[in-house]
């Protein structure tokens, strides 16, 4: 699911969210390291922003109606995310990805998450904006603290992106 955002000198941006679901496991999972499945339509998209949402602002993440991890388990999770850039064609035209590298690591699940609704007077933080991010999210994980959730049924990461398919200078990406 992607819904057109805004248009500007960048181009069209993008929304749609990801889901990425930690089993459960009798006893608890104890997992402390899951990859997030090939999103093909992501693949050539330049990242514009990122966030997390929790149990707290949606219950279940759509459409598969999974539990959304609460708000008090963020501090247990952060992301590493492989990146990598377009490499310049001979005319100075972006073109295919052929490298990845780690270059987004360890970053706290909470410092993504903006709603706070769970005081007195709520509130969103600002989105982080993005300059030139490209996510190989086959290739990105999520690491969980010692232990792991320690979950008996399943929950998710569920996370929402912003994206275009124009680079920075606002010309389209060559996406096959």
């Amino acid at each position: 699911m992607e819904h057109e955002m805004h248009h500007n000198k960048h181009g069209f941006t993008f929304f749609r969210t990801i889901t990425l679901k930690i089993p459960g496991i009798a006893g608890g999972n104890s997992g402390t390291e899951f990859s997030f499945p090939d999103l093909g339509d992501l693949r050539y998209a330049r990242t514009v922003a990122l966030e997390v949402y929790c149990a707290e602002d949606s219950a279940y993440a759509f459409p598969e109606a999974v539990p959304v991890l609460p708000v008090a388990q963020l501090p247990l999770v952060c992301l590493v995310l492989n990146t990598n850039d377009p490499e310049k064609n001979n005319q100075g035209a972006d073109g295919r990805f052929t490298s990845t590298i780690d270059s987004v690591r360890y970053w706290p699940l909470s410092a993504l998450h903006r709603i706070n609704s769970n005081s007195s007077t709520p509130y969103v933080y600002e989105m982080l904006r993005w300059a030139n991010t490209w996510i190989v999210w086959q290739k990105s994980t999520v690491k969980i603290a010692p232990g792991g959730l320690n979950n008996t049924s399943d929950l998710c990461i569920y996370l929402g992106i912003y994206y275009t398919f124009f680079n920075v200078d606002g010309k389209p990406v060559k996406r096959t």
